[in-house]
């Protein structure tokens, strides 16, 4: 993968102060005064950004090497690199591809569109639906002016081409306030593919930052992406506990997770956070400390998963053994 971080006018030396190789480059976007920007109440920014396909296309049709997609984020959108090539790689891109995900939410979609890939979640453009855009893109904003964003003004020249929206519900636009808990733990089996807005969301993790809790989830991506927030049912095969819950469920969260060089068992460990259930002295789930899952590195076909989840909308189960150790109170 390669990219470029776009912005308005070139950074002072405190600014861009790292020679780190793993960041990319930083890129002065164009001139954009001699576009028309009518809509009252928006920023005339949103040109520039709607103008970094152009320039972004300009830039990698030069290079020796092959470029098959080309993916838009904002500032605090966050990928997980590895479940987007995994999405990408269902898709043809020699075709014309223009994917992503609307928001989580009515307000958003009513206003913007529920058949526009929202730009805070990430847009994907096949190559050669990109080089073909870039052609004439400047002519196409120019017709309008009145629109708000950026994504407004992709989705719109896209459009003309005939391009409708191809929808992965892995992008998360997420135009939410607070806890996310319950659209998280509900995700679709599709891979995470991004987070957006995770400043004016609480941290997904209790007793952390912000960053510090995207530190955590990505101790987890970096061993098993294609499971992150993936439904699973975790069964006791020794039937040794039920659980029943008549009021709010009992939330477990990722404490830890760790990779067996040896076979390459992956063990992750989850700890109740807080009591929030009817309590039960015999099935009650406030008994359970900690659950412990050992499981393989997850590598599906995903072209496999999309079509069970068209056409039956499954929620997976653990292929893996789910082992119970300790005490019969504490920990399953």
């Amino acid at each position: 993968m390669r990219g470029c971080v776009f912005v308005d006018q070139p950074l002072s030396a405190l600014e861009n102060n790292t020679d780190s190789h793993l960041l990319p480059p930083i890129c002065v976007s164009e001139d954009t005064s001699r576009f028309r920007y009518t809509c009252a109440g928006g920023d005339r920014r949103a040109i520039r950004i709607a103008r970094c396909v152009l320039e972004t296309v300009r830039m990698f049709n030069t290079s020796a090497h092959e470029v098959r997609w080309y993916v838009f984020g904002d500032d605090d959108t966050i990928f997980i690199p590895e479940n987007l090539a995994r999405t990408l790689s269902k898709y043809d891109h020699r075709s014309w591809y223009y994917i992503g995900a609307a928001s989580e939410i009515y307000e958003s979609n009513r206003v913007f569109g529920n058949d526009m890939a929202f730009g805070g979640g990430g847009i994907a453009l096949s190559s050669s639906l990109a080089n073909v855009l870039a052609k004439n893109f400047d002519s196409c904003i120019e017709r309008y002016p009145y629109l708000y964003g950026g994504d407004s003004r992709i989705h719109a020249c896209v459009l003309e081409l005939g391009v409708g929206l191809s929808h992965e519900p892995g992008f998360h636009q997420f135009d939410l306030n607070g806890n996310a808990l319950g659209i998280l733990t509900s995700h679709s089996t599709r891979p995470l593919v991004s987070l957006h807005h995770m400043s004016h969301l609480d941290p997904l993790f209790p007793n952390s930052t912000t960053f510090s809790a995207v530190q955590h989830l990505f101790s987890a991506v970096k061993l098993d992406p294609l499971r992150l927030l993936r439904p699973s049912v975790l069964l006791d095969h020794l039937c040794l506990l039920g659980i029943y819950c008549s009021a709010r469920p009992v939330t477990f969260f990722m404490e830890y997770v760790s990779s067996d060089p040896g076979d390459g068992t992956i063990k992750s460990v989850y700890k109740q956070a807080y009591e929030n259930c009817t309590y039960d002295p015999i099935s009650s789930p406030r008994k359970i400390e900690e659950i412990r899952v050992f499981s393989t590195r997850f590598d599906s076909d995903i072209r496999q998963d999309k079509r069970f989840e068209n056409v039956k909308r499954r929620r997976y189960m653990l292929e893996n053994t789910l082992r119970v150790e300790g005490s019969e109170k504490t920990v399953l």
